[in-house]
């Protein structure tokens, strides 16, 4: 009896050593080893944090330099002067004309820089406006169109103009009496000839500055000897043109070829694209067809 309860003991004993030893492992060992493992893991997780945060720091620094060379000068009324003269001398080169000007007052924003606030009225053609367009978008200012009013004066051939502008002016910008020479990245290398599609395009049916086609009138579409003619009217003298499918139409700046003669419409073809054109329409008032037509 004595033997079989000091083999109980002793079993019991050794049980209880093999807990107190797995409590002190997990308590000595394991538990501070996750611990390290999870501080580890934090660590470089505010690690990567830190990394991200330091590269957009740099970043933004790089961009707000960049920003601060192409800002206004950084006193704001001196600024507005300035600015203003470069959009009378970019109106001037555009060939726009019975232009006006007005600037409001500049606005402070965050404590970092200030809102200054343009208006243009002008009149042009639809190739004037464009040039304005690429020469303001290829300037590297600070600035932006807020609005665009376009209203087709078709009686004078051109187009009316109502244009509001925003310019900023950063307070850290150097005050220097004369606008950063910076140019636009997007448009720095990219010549005129690249936006004189919305030219050809000419969507407001006026304003092109061409007026010998703005004179040039479709008058019928009659068929002689069985074949379709499409006639044109040139301008105050009258004279006609009788032309036929694949012939040659030149007017003024427009060249193109008449593609197909319908009862009432003819299409044109122009520097690959087709034009409508019904009996009564100008040939300015063409309009543009889509590719799958």
């Amino acid at each position: 009896m004595e033997t079989r309860q000091k083999l109980l003991y002793g079993l019991a004993a050794v049980i209880a050593l093999y807990f107190v030893g797995e409590y002190g492992y997990q308590i000595l060992i394991v538990e501070p080893f996750d611990r390290q493992e999870k501080r580890k893991s934090k660590l470089e997780e505010d690690l990567a944090k830190a990394k991200r945060a330091f590269n957009r720091a740099k970043k933004t620094s790089r961009r707000i330099a960049a920003w601060e060379k192409r800002s206004l000068p950084s006193d704001p009324n001196q600024a507005r002067i300035i600015y203003q003269d470069w959009l009378v001398e970019l109106v001037e080169s555009s060939g726009l004309t019975s232009p006006s000007f007005d600037s409001g007052s500049p606005a402070s924003r965050g404590g970092t820089y200030y809102a200054l606030s343009f208006s243009v009225r002008a009149r042009g053609t639809l190739e004037q406006l464009t040039k304005f367009l690429y020469e303001f978008y290829r300037a590297g200012h600070l600035h932006q169109i807020q609005s665009l009013g376009i209203n087709p004066l078709r009686s004078a051939g051109l187009l009316d103009l109502n244009i509001k502008i925003e310019a900023l002016s950063l307070k850290a910008a150097a005050p220097d009496d004369e606008l950063s020479t910076e140019l636009s990245p997007a448009f720095a290398d990219r010549p005129f000839s690249e936006f004189t599609a919305m030219i050809r395009r000419n969507v407001f049916g006026v304003g092109t500055g061409d007026v010998a086609a703005e004179e040039t009138v479709l008058t019928g579409t009659p068929t002689s000897g069985g074949l379709s003619e499409a006639w044109f009217k040139l301008g105050e003298q009258g004279e006609v043109l009788r032309l036929k499918v694949g012939e040659t139409l030149q007017v003024g700046h427009f060249t193109g070829t008449v593609a197909e003669i319908l009862d009432s419409e003819v299409i044109l073809e122009a520097g690959g694209e087709r034009w409508l054109l019904t009996i009564g329409e100008k040939l300015n008032e063409a309009s543009a067809l889509p590719p799958e037509y």
